[in-house]
């Protein structure tokens, strides 16, 4: 599970957030994950980003995770949005101070990484080596990149109409986005890279979930959206045709009740106005169907 708070959503899409809404997604969505996770019987790996650890509510909502057996993961400590365009240098301070923070205030020593936007780079890799990680999980094999783009840019493009329509008409103080230069998603040379573990010298890349063949995002909150018929097909390819370890990526917006946020931009979207019980009705679904088809570790990436 990457743990990306309203913040960083709000970053993504260029909105103005109240600032006593920017840890919303943590506060609200973790503890309804992990309450389905522990119905289902399973751990997870929930990759932390550094900022957020830095807050008191969150790290003791990040201290239950870690008492319900879960794993902690790295995901920089700023979640730059242009984070496969940073300098080697940038790259390690980014892991550095993360896993400073994750040692410090929780007590724990990841060992995994995971880019935010799915920045894989050679710098990346080294910049872990150099830090002592064991693994990473930045790589989307898959081509569908530049579809991603085009979407990622029309729902910025809505934000930024309502915005300009004044539809937010909060009076609170705003929190501005810290990021507008964007890198995110697969580049296509990544499509043409292994869909199983592989080692690049010392750190293991165990890529993000793409489906066999079609090489589709294999995500809970793509599944979400394009519905059952959809996650069956990749299921069934990945159970299929495919032998080896699977990622199968949550987001913590996926588990997040998104009509409690006073901005339109969440209530008009089709995914984050999604009923939350509906979403976590298929988070269940898709758990289930995981553990039948093929099973699920007991053991996360620690």
């Amino acid at each position: 599970m990457d743990v990306d708070d309203l913040w960083a959503i709000a970053d993504c899409y260029c909105l103005d957030l109240p600032a006593k809404w920017e840890h919303f997604v943590i506060t609200d969505a973790l503890p309804r994950a992990m309450r389905v996770f522990k119905e289902a019987g399973i751990l997870a790996t929930f990759f932390l980003v550094g900022r957020d650890i830095e807050d008191p509510e969150c790290a003791d909502i990040f201290h239950r995770v870690i008492s319900g057996g879960h794993y902690i993961g790295n995901h920089s400590y700023s979640h730059s949005l242009a984070f496969r365009l940073l300098t080697r240098e940038a790259i390690q301070s980014e892991v550095q101070k993360c896993d400073t923070l994750c040692r410090e205030v929780l007590g724990t020593a990841p060992v995994g990484f995971r880019a935010p936007g799915y920045g894989w780079s050679n710098q990346l890799i080294q910049a872990l080596t150099e830090t002592g990680y064991d693994h990473d999980s930045s790589l989307m094999p898959s081509f569908v990149g530049p579809a991603l783009r085009y979407m990622d840019a029309r729902l910025t493009r809505q934000a930024q109409q309502e915005k300009l329509h004044g539809q937010n008409g909060s009076v609170e103080e705003q929190r501005k986005p810290g990021h507008t230069r964007k890198s995110q998603y697969p580049l296509m040379s990544d499509g043409l890279r292994k869909l199983r573990p592989f080692k690049i010298g010392s750190v293991t890349e165990h890529p993000v979930a793409v489906s066999p063949v079609l090489r589709l995002p294999m995500q809970a909150g793509v599944c979400m959206s394009l519905g059952q018929v959809y996650f069956r097909m990749q299921e069934m390819l990945a159970s299929h045709a495919y032998s080896g370890p699977i990622t199968f990526l949550f987001h913590a917006a996926d588990f997040a009740d998104f009509s409690q946020v006073p901005v339109p931009f969440f209530k008009q979207s089709r995914f984050f106005s999604s009923p939350v019980e509906k979403r976590m009705e298929l988070a269940r679904l898709f758990l289930e169907q995981w553990q039948n088809s093929i099973g699920i570790s007991d053991k996360p990436w620690a």
